[in-house]
C-alpha cells in the first residue's frame, strides 16, 4: 500500500490549509453564532475547493473523491462552520455517482458555492426509519420524519433513505417546503429535524450496495475530520507543555505529562493509518473487509480521548470555553456520536468478524505499533 497523495493532492492540501489558516478567530466566533460562515464558503467556491472531485462539465476538476478526505483533514485542523462534509460528501458524491440527471441540476450550483446539500442517515444507522416513499403519476413523493440532519436547517436539498414497496432506497428532496426544526449541536454547529408531507422526491438509488457505499464514505469523512482535529490538538498541546513552566521547568519534562501526550499522539497516528487503509480500499475497488468500521471506531472511540487529554494538559486554559483547545474538544465530542457511536461501530465489526467478512482489527493496526509495510501517509 502506498498512500503518497501525489502532487495534485498535495497542492490541494496546501490550498485548503492556506484558506482556513487565514480565517480570523473573531470571524469564526461570529460565524458560529450565526451557524454558517458565508464569506469563507464563497472563498472556498472561488478557489475551486467545492468542485475538486466534480466532473469538468459541472465546473469541477475531477481529482477523485479521496481528495475530499484531504480537504476534511485540513478542515479538522481549522474547524469552521462551513458544511464541507455535509455538502460535498453527504450530498454531492451520491448524486455524482448514481443520479446523473439530478447531478446535472445541482452540482454546478454546489461548485459555484450557491447551494448547500446534506443527508439524513442518523435514523437509518440507529435501525429505525420513519420515512416512506411512494410513486404515482407525478413521480415519487416522500412522507415521514428524519432526525438530526447535519446542516439541515439551511441545506437546499437533502438525501434521505426511505422505505419503499421494493425495499430501502435513497432519495433527493428539495427543502423549500419542508417543516424544519433547528437544532444546536455541542460544537456550536447546526442540524435540523425534518418533516416530509408528500414531498416531491427524486430517486438516487435503490441498490443496497450503493446505499451502503454512500454511508461508508460518510463515515470516512467523519474519520478524516477527526484525524485533523486530533492532529492539531496534539500539536497545540505539545507546544503548550513545551513553553508552559512549573517549578522552573517546562511541563513537558514531567513524565506523567509526556506519557499522556505520547498516548494521544499514538492514537492519532492509528486513526490516520486506519483511515488511509479504508479509503485506499474503497478508492481502488478492493474488498472493504470491515476497514471502514475500524477507521470509524478509532475516530469515535479515541478522538474524544485525545481531546480530553489535550484539554486536561492545558490546565485552566482548557476549561475556558472560548479557547482554541476547547473548540477542538467540543468538535470531537460531536463527531463521536454522529451517524453512530463507537459502540455501534464495534458491534458492526464484531458482526463482520463472526460472518468472516472482515479483517481482525489487530491486523489493521499492528499491536504496539503504528507501522505498516510500504505505507506513506
Amino acid at each position: 500500500m502506498d498512500f503518497d497523495p501525489g502532487e495534485e493532492r498535495r497542492e490541494t492540501i496546501e490550498l485548503v490549509h492556506g484558506l482556513l489558516q487565514r480565517v480570523d478567530p473573531g470571524q469564526v466566533e461570529r460565524a458560529e453564532e450565526a451557524g454558517f460562515d458565508a464569506p469563507l464558503w464563497s472563498e472556498l467556491g472561488d478557489a475551486g475547493v467545492l468542485g475538486l472531485c466534480a466532473p469538468e462539465e459541472y465546473g469541477g476538476t475531477e481529482l477523485g473523491w479521496e481528495c475530499l478526505l484531504d480537504v476534511l483533514v485540513e478542515h479538522g485542523r481549522r474547524p469552521s462552520p462551513v458544511p464541507l462534509w455535509e455538502t460535498l460528501v453527504l450530498g454531492a458524491l451520491p448524486l455524482q455517482w448514481y443520479a446523473p440527471q439530478a447531478a446535472q441540476q445541482w452540482l454546478p450550483e454546489v461548485v459555484a458555492g450557491r447551494c448547500l446539500l446534506s443527508a439524513g442517515w442518523a435514523d437509518h444507522v440507529a435501525g429505525r426509519s420513519d420515512c416512506r416513499a411512494t410513486t404515482g403519476d407525478d413521480g415519487w413523493v416522500l412522507s415521514g420524519r428524519c432526525s438530526a440532519v447535519p446542516a439541515g436547517d439551511r441545506a437546499d436539498a437533502v438525501l434521505i433513505p426511505a422505505d419503499t414497496d421494493a425495499g430501502p432506497a435513497l432519495f433527493l428532496v428539495p427543502t423549500e417546503h419542508l417543516e424544519r426544526t433547528e437544532l444546536r449541536l455541542t460544537n456550536r454547529g447546526t442540524a435540523a429535524d425534518l418533516v416530509f408531507t408528500e414531498a416531491a422526491a427524486t430517486l438516487v438509488t435503490d441498490r443496497a450496495e450503493a446505499i451502503e457505499r454512500c454511508l461508508q464514505v460518510a463515515w470516512l469523512g467523519l474519520a478524516a475530520l477527526q484525524v485533523g482535529l486530533s492532529s492539531e490538538s496534539v500539536r497545540l498541546t505539545a507546544a503548550h507543555v513545551s513553553e508552559r513552566q512549573q517549578f522552573g521547568v517546562p511541563l513537558g519534562t514531567f513524565q506523567a505529562v509526556a506519557h499522556q501526550l505520547a498516548d494521544a499522539a499514538i492514537a492519532t497516528e492509528a486513526m490516520r493509518l486506519t483511515l488511509g487503509e479504508a479509503s485506499w480500499r474503497l478508492s481502488t475497488d478492493r474488498p472493504e473487509a470491515g476497514t471502514v468500521q475500524v477507521a470509524r471506531w478509532w475516530a469515535a472511540e479515541h478522538g474524544p480521548r485525545v481531546a480530553r487529554t489535550c484539554q486536561h494538559l492545558h490546565g485552566g486554559l482548557g476549561a475556558d470555553t472560548t479557547s482554541t483547545i476547547s473548540r477542538y474538544f467540543l468538535w470531537s465530542l460531536t463527531l463521536a456520536h454522529t451517524f453512530g457511536s463507537a459502540d455501534q461501530h464495534a458491534a458492526r465489526i464484531a458482526d463482520a468478524l463472526r460472518a468472516g467478512t472482515a479483517h481482525d482489527p489487530a491486523q489493521v493496526v499492528p499491536a504496539n505499533s503504528v507501522e505498516a509495510e510500504h505505507v506513506t501517509i
